[in-house]
């Protein structure tokens, strides 16, 4: 695939940002963007390093990448709310963290009464 047909996918996942809008961010015409798009000229290394961070890609996601074939992997998300749940959170300073936090996740399960259907 074309670096045009990438800019322009990335614009679609970007919830349809314009030509314009994208332009503005960039600091160059909308005719500039354009002729990206058409593949009439490619942007210079410091405006593809911009685009880059924009979209959050690689230059080779950006240049060398299919991008258009992921559309399909986005079609089918959805955002679903789920109910919260406790959790513990502790900071452990130690010159053995990994052996002292499972230590302390093992004391509270051991003190802990749990209700736990058999």
């Amino acid at each position: 695939m074309s670096f045009g047909k990438n800019l322009q996918h990335l614009r679609r996942m970007c919830g349809e940002i314009t030509q314009e809008a994208l332009a503005e961010k960039l600091k160059v015409s909308r005719q500039t963007v354009s002729k990206w798009e058409l593949d009439q000229s490619t942007p210079e290394m410091d405006k593809a390093i911009e685009l880059c961070g924009l979209f959050n890609c690689s230059l080779d996601n950006l240049f060398r990448e299919e991008m258009g074939g992921y559309d399909d992997a986005y079609t089918n998300l959805h955002v679903e709310t789920v109910q919260g749940f406790r959790y513990v959170k502790h900071a452990v300073i130690s010159d053995d963290p990994e052996g002292d936090a499972i230590n302390w996740v093992f004391n509270i399960a051991a003190t802990t009464a749990w209700n736990i259907p058999g």
